[in-house]
């Protein structure tokens, strides 16, 4: 067979694999002969320095809006984890959640349909679906978005329901429970890398950040829990039987890091 007939049928595959995924709707014109598909990213990828450096060959980056979604804090970020960035109960890293009335601030970008392989599997504890969007000026589409999972639904559908795969993939970092879990508080650092994505984003996009994202309650955004951890610590009889800690036995900031936060909240 000839490369271009071989080239041909790749990209046939491809467009049918992204059909069957829901995807129809995020494909759009030819790049190089081939479809690319319109990627919705969230939390760090804000920024296109970062997004670019998870994704190279991207194109058309931009910035939109996803109605009736935000981010959760609910997934226990293995990565994190393996690299000694996580620990105790800050594990989580965000994911997106149906909510109505929430707005989700997020990178569109466009990349070679050749790629969707590679970024189901970068991001194998999320679930895809086809979202639309609206850019700020006003153009609309629809968008592939990685967003909530389950624990029950990633060991079947992505681990086949194999103790081992799940071991490889997960256990060996983190072998105490499910992977979606509601009592989790953010990785620090990427908490941080979050903000500053935001921050180069501009006003709107920070203020986005800190009031569309919680805790895996559901309830508890971002800046009511960054304040919590950020103020000074209440004595023992003020602080309510039912209120946290403001981060736990020991903060996890740095004094640089407590003083940039508490300036991206106005507490200074």
């Amino acid at each position: 067979l000839s490369t271009g007939t071989v080239h041909g049928r790749a990209v046939c595959s491809m467009t049918v694999m992204a059909h069957a995924l829901g995807l129809g709707a995020a494909l759009s014109g030819h790049g190089g002969g081939e479809p690319l598909l319109t990627v919705a990213g969230y939390a760090s990828l804000v920024d296109e320095r970062s997004a670019r450096e998870t994704v190279p060959t991207l194109r058309r980056f931009r910035r939109g809006t996803v109605r009736d979604h935000c981010r959760i804090f609910n997934l226990v970020s293995i990565i994190n984890l393996s690299r000694g960035l996580a620990s105790g109960r800050r594990l989580a890293t965000a994911t997106a959640r149906p909510q109505l009335g929430s707005d989700l601030l997020v990178a569109l970008f466009d990349l070679p349909l050749s790629e969707l392989p590679a970024l189901l599997a970068r991001e194998r504890r999320l679930r895809v679906c086809c979202v639309p969007y609206e850019e700020a000026g006003g153009a609309r589409g629809h968008a592939a978005l990685f967003g909530e999972y389950t624990h029950a639904e990633y060991l079947s559908e992505r681990c086949g329901g194999d103790p081992h795969a799940y071991h490889n993939e997960v256990g060996r970092w983190y072998p105490e429970g499910e992977i979606y879990r509601p009592d989790l508080l953010p990785v620090p650092s990427y908490v941080l890398r979050c903000v500053r994505a935001h921050r180069v984003a501009g006003p709107a996009a920070l203020a986005n950040l800190l009031d569309e994202s919680f805790l895996g309650d559901g309830e508890t955004s971002l800046r009511t829990q960054l304040r919590r951890e950020l103020q000074p610590q209440c004595a023992p009889e003020k602080q309510g039987a039912g209120d946290p800690p403001p981060g736990g036995d020991d903060s996890p900031w740095t004094e640089a890091e407590r003083q940039e936060l508490r300036s991206v909240l106005g507490l200074d």
